[in-house]
């Protein structure tokens, strides 16, 4: 319920104002100031975790199924041949001038799912900081 909280806030294309101006929230200064203004990459882990063999896997699949989301969704940029996320959202950004919110459920779930993977674990955590880490074009994660 939170994630989709998150989304309907964050997200544009959804006017989500009616769900949030009879709220605590509304009573704030400039509470709709971020209301639809972001590009959202909502993802559960667990739903990569569990269609994957190991954390390596996960981390291709997780890249080709939303680096194929955002491509179709912009069909108008030029993304090059190197398709990993940081290259798409940049583009993306570069384009559209919009920044991305990430919202990532079970962020944590490697490490309870493969506890003794260490290399997984580090894999997982550089391909995190290699695509948000300090980046323009997040606003949020």
């Amino acid at each position: 319920m939170a994630v989709n909280m998150l989304c309907a806030y964050y997200g544009r294309g959804t006017d989500s104002y009616f769900l949030f101006s009879k709220t605590r929230l509304a009573r704030q200064d400039a509470w709709d100031s971020n209301l639809g203004q972001y590009n959202v990459i909502s993802l559960n882990m667990l739903d990569f975790l569990s269609d994957s063999g190991d954390v390596s896997d996960m981390l291709s699949y997780l890249t080709e199924e939303v680096t194929d989301e955002l491509i179709a969704a912009y069909p108008e940029v030029s993304f090059g041949k190197r398709l990993s996320l940081r290259n798409v959202c940049s583009r993306i950004y570069a384009y559209s001038e919009i920044p991305f919110v990430i919202i990532i459920d079970e962020w944590d779930a490697i490490f309870r799912n493969y506890p003794e993977e260490k290399n997984g674990q580090r894999k997982y955590l550089d391909f995190l900081r290699d695509w948000l880490k300090d980046k323009p074009f997040v606003a949020l994660a």
